[in-house]
């Protein structure tokens, strides 16, 4: 199979495995701990099969020509093939385990010419393919299809060279008819065969490859820029109900915390729900390198959006860009989630400004949620604050005049993105929870109702 994780659970924190190493069972014991409550999972996706079969493409019929040989006798005609896709979840404790089903008709209007005699059929077969899926620490693995058809071929007409001559033609038609019968069983198991053998290839040929795809996706768009972050993207549950898939990952590099505070619970009734605890988000932000670093404002900018794959992002234009920033040797970028508030703060060693050099402080800037029908956003609110000793009137109002283009007031920033809130396969839905609090951020999907409004922090 594929591989999605390409990290085992052999990962742990760096002064964990050296207890291990040890071999004193009291350290070993408090390493465990240590795994255990201040290393647990820190993001965790739960989805429905009922929101991947809302995701299922809906297929178009095929119509086809019939020409080939059954039982030494040439058929030709059309064939119209319907096709419904859909997804149903298998309990696993250990991974995701999903088939891809099609169920779907055949219909067949052909006929056959044999001398003296020419006939005509009308054929149904119902038929249902399925393809397994599993996902696990181990990656992505697919299973060949597998198919089943049942059906019946009806004779509709025969017609003879002898119909006009009397006694003749009905003799005619009878034996056509018993000849018929006699070659229907074998015909009917070539068209099944035919059937299943064709279900099976369409399956295996069309899911396969967007498989492939999905995980070189999952690879480029999600791994890649965690490996960039210096993070390691590791598994710590899979399971599957017959309602729902679960992953809980932590995202943590060898010598880091994860989630250690109580996870939000996402509303029953949930389509898709997610939680970020602010352990990812810190995690990350150390992989951008910042700590101890000193650049102008304008390389931070551009620094920011590599690191967070914006090539395309655009300076303000009265970034103040000749101002030099020297951030502090340790936790330079640092996130906060607590009451119904994302909390940003930089901390900096000096900034360099003209004349003005303002030595030893932290900006904070507030982002608070907000949610309507498919839209989530986090909005920048109120103004920038400044803390450190002795920040005296004016080098705060130089703070403001830097920073401020740089998180400016009123600063957006979507959680969903535009294709999201816009796809039709989604209609009905809301963000029936938007909750931020005890270190978590926690997204929530599910059934739209009349006065439903998001689920905040109390």
């Amino acid at each position: 199979g594929s591989t999605l994780f390409p990290y085992t659970t052999l990962f742990r924190s760096q002064f964990g495995q050296r207890l291990r190493w040890t071999g004193k069972a009291q350290l070993v014991e408090l390493a465990d701990h240590l795994d255990r409550h201040y290393r647990s999972a820190n993001m965790r996706i739960a989805l429905t099969g009922e929101l991947l079969n809302r995701m299922m493409p809906r297929q178009e019929a095929i119509e086809s020509p019939v020409r080939e040989s059954v039982a030494g006798v040439e058929v030709r005609g059309r064939s119209h093939t319907s096709t419904e896709l859909r997804v149903r979840l298998h309990p696993d404790p250990n991974a995701w385990r999903i088939d891809l089903e099609a169920q779907g008709d055949v219909r067949t209007r052909t006929f056959t010419e044999s001398w003296p005699a020419r006939l005509r059929n009308s054929g149904k077969m119902r038929y249902e393919v399925s393809k397994q899926i599993i996902i696990d620490p181990r990656g992505l693995q697919v299973a060949p299809a597998k198919a089943s058809a049942s059906g019946n071929n009806h004779l509709v007409d025969v017609k003879t060279h002898f119909d006009p001559v009397p006694l003749l033609g009905p003799l005619m038609q009878n034996l056509a008819r018993e000849k018929h019968r006699k070659a229907q069983p074998q015909a009917i198991s070539h068209i099944k065969s035919k059937v299943i053998r064709t279900a099976k290839q369409r399956m295996d040929n069309k899911a396969d490859p967007k498989l492939h795809n999905l995980e070189q996706q999952f690879l480029a768009g999600v791994l890649a820029p965690l490996e960039q972050l210096a993070l390691i993207a590791e598994p710590v549950d899979f399971h599957t109900t017959e309602q729902r898939a679960v992953m809980r990952l932590r995202l943590a590099g060898a010598n880091q915390l994860a989630a250690h505070t109580l996870r939000p619970l996402a509303p029953s009734d949930s389509l898709l729900s997610v939680q970020l605890h602010q352990s990812a988000l810190n995690n990350a932000a150390a992989g951008f390198g910042l700590d101890g670093r000193r650049m102008n404002l304008g390389e931070l900018f551009d620094t920011l959006a590599n690191k967070l794959q914006r090539p395309d992002a655009q300076r303000p234009e009265d970034l103040a860009t000749r101002a030099i920033v020297e951030f502090a040797k340790h936790d330079a970028i640092r996130v906060c989630c607590e009451d119904d508030r994302v909390e940003l703060i930089l901390s900096i060693r000096e900034l360099s400004h003209g004349r003005d050099k303002i030595r030893n402080f932290q900006a904070h800037a507030h982002f608070r949620p907000q949610a309507r029908g498919l839209q989530v956003t986090l909005i920048h609110d109120g103004t920038l604050q400044f803390s450190g000793r002795r920040l005296l009137t004016g080098p705060r109002v130089v703070l403001h005049s830097v920073f401020g283009k740089l998180l400016p007031k009123g600063q957006r920033i979507p959680l969903l993105t535009e294709r999201v809130q816009e796809d039709p396969r989604l209609a009905g839905l809301m963000v029936t929870q938007m909750v931020i609090d005890n270190g978590w951020i926690g997204i929530a999907l599910g059934p739209e109702r009349p006065n439903r409004v998001a689920w905040r922090t109390q």
